[in-house]
């Protein structure tokens, strides 16, 4: 779409106030609304929300589909919930949109639909928040930590989102996949078991 100029005046007023937080990718009035998209608030009205952009123009969007929320846990049932919406996408590198997503993009899109704005590499997104998890204890990794795992050569070279009950969620070819740390599970991945290195938290 066209880049909209806006005056500085304009743009400080526009961030003031409540905001729309999209949590998947959006089609309105053609113009495209990636998932983590920012909107200021204008209203609601049932199961619609009214959001404005930056030069003024105003979007309906479902209200299933966005989120006006600020708490911790509020952000975290976002932020695993756009994750689990990507679940089936192809794997596509530098992909973060639901045509395909590369395991940072989908951890970056899916935080940013919680209003959390992540550097774009695994290795980046590695230096935030507080360590709760090696491969070695795991017993206080939360639902919503960040997951990192490591290539034979000892790097970062993975990431993916904890959903709790020993889940995790990562972008991996061909598709986005839930896979489990439990060997017990269905869902085991023996491979990503054994490269798993820490998990970290951007919440308390």
């Amino acid at each position: 779409g066209d880049v909209q100029q806006v005056d500085e005046a304009g743009f400080a007023e526009y961030l003031k106030g409540p905001r729309v937080c999209v949590r998947s990718d959006q089609k309105i009035d053609g113009a495209s609304l990636p998932a983590g998209s920012r909107l200021k608030w204008v209203s609601t009205d049932g199961d619609k929300v009214v959001g404005a952009l930056p030069n003024g123009q105003k979007v309906t969007l479902p209200a299933a589909e966005v989120d006006l929320r600020d708490s911790p846990t509020d952000k975290i049932d976002v932020v695993c919930t756009s994750a689990r919406q990507l679940l089936g996408t192809k794997y596509l590198w530098g992909g973060k949109t639901s045509s395909g997503v590369d395991c940072s993009g989908l951890v970056q899109v899916s935080f940013a639909s919680g209003g959390v704005v992540l550097p774009r590499d695994a290795n980046q997104q590695f230096d935030l928040g507080q360590m709760t998890g090696t491969r070695w204890s795991r017993a206080a990794m939360r639902r919503g930590d960040t997951l990192y795992f490591l290539n034979p050569q000892g790097r970062i070279s993975h990431t993916g989102l904890f959903l709790g009950d020993d889940q995790f969620i990562h972008a991996v070819s061909p598709v986005v996949v839930v896979n489990s740390f439990n060997p017990n599970d269905k869902n085991y991945d023996p491979a990503r078991h054994a490269s798993f290195a820490f998990a970290r938290r951007l919440w308390e």
